[in-house]
């Protein structure tokens, strides 16, 4: 399960790295979007294996 999770979100960061370093004008923006990504990753990751065990 925590394999899958990290599968995703890998693939999830390398896509939105990909698509943004291209702009490095708003990197502010897209740190404070990356940040409130991790959050809400890790607080789904938390629930969802609170949930299943």
């Amino acid at each position: 399960m925590t394999i899958f999770i990290k599968k995703v979100v890998n693939h999830i960061f390398a896509t939105f790295f990909h698509d943004t370093l291209s702009d490095l004008r708003a990197t502010f923006k897209y740190k404070l979007l990356i940040v409130s990504l991790m959050g809400i990753l890790a607080v789904t990751a938390i629930a969802t294996l609170l949930y299943y065990s």
